[in-house]
């Protein structure tokens, strides 16, 4: 490194002159002591580093905005959501977006064949919330909702679910808050068919509820018994319309248990039900202590 430095900056052995490049090309030469000839290399030594190109070598182009590399976790591919996860998202932001807490039992296990969630006062938006994934659920047959208060709203969203996926067929509505006006939505629902049920309990919904039709709506066997209990509690009951339902004996006595108690009752139409005789003694045995019947049609 000291003969390198030299053939570059010359120095005399009796310490006399350096070569310094004057500002118009020409050689100058300064007379120094020995003193300083140490000093003067190291001064070279630094001016020949600072000189000398000591970036790495690169073996690739660095890459341009466009040739970014890209981020593993942005390209690599997502997992797709099975059915139930899907349904149970669906629930969770439906339930955020309604301001309602989900009901945990549905988020655990949203794909089964019967669900119960029995007085958790879910309520209207709670009804509404629930039935955006039971319009994707093509496995649930039973649903019990039985004590939520979920009022008329409430059961018109899950009416619209059932007549998406068509596969409920025994639902518990009892003490709901129904009222007239989800006793006229259920009805208008069974008679465009968009709900098929075996088995209706509809027991304490509105004790003001004075006219129930549900003609045409082929209500029979276990899904008429189920019904007429279910409509027993409606002590204030005046008119009641069931006629064309093929109801039997077994609808027979479903409505001979329900009408016991009732003492409001002033029309009743059971017309067109395949009764026997013994199914229309039995009905009128139920209304032994009615005093206000005034029609009856058989």
């Amino acid at each position: 490194l000291y003969s390198f430095l030299q053939s570059i900056y010359p120095i005399s052995r009796n310490n006399t002159k350096r070569s310094k490049i004057s500002p118009k090309g020409n050689l100058q030469r300064n007379t120094i002591s020995r003193s300083r000839t140490h000093e003067i290399d190291e001064e070279a030594e630094a001016e020949l580093l600072f000189l000398t190109d000591i970036s790495r070598p690169t073996t690739t182009a660095s890459p341009t905005r466009s040739e970014e590399i890209e981020d593993p976790l942005e390209t690599a591919p997502k997992e797709l959501l099975s059915p139930p996860d899907v349904r149970a998202e669906i629930y969770r932001r439906e339930s955020s977006r309604l301001s309602v807490v989900p009901v945990s039992s549905y988020l655990k296990k949203p794909t089964r064949n019967s669900l119960a969630i029995r007085n958790s006062a879910i309520g209207p938006r709670g009804a509404m919330a629930l039935s955006a994934p039971l319009m994707l659920d093509c496995n649930m047959t039973h649903l019990d909702l039985a004590g939520n208060s979920i009022g008329a709203s409430g059961l018109d969203c899950l009416i619209e679910s059932f007549h998406e996926s068509m596969t409920v067929t025994h639902l518990n509505l009892s003490d709901n808050d129904l009222g007239t006006e989800g006793a006229k939505i259920l009805c208008q629902a069974m008679m465009a068919k968009k709900c098929v049920f075996e088995t209706l309990n509809l027991s304490g919904n509105n004790e003001s509820l004075d006219t129930l039709n549900i003609s045409w709506n082929h209500i029979r066997r276990k899904s008429a018994y189920a019904f007429m209990k279910g409509i027993k509690t409606n002590i204030g009951l005046k008119t009641l319309d069931i006629s064309f339902n093929g109801l039997g004996s077994e609808g027979a006595k479903g409505l001979a248990v329900s009408l016991k108690k009732n003492r409001s009752l002033t029309e009743l139409d059971l017309s067109h039900n395949r009764l026997l005789d013994e199914d229309v003694i039995l009905i009128g045995k139920s209304l032994a202590n009615n005093d206000g019947l005034k029609i009856l049609k058989v």
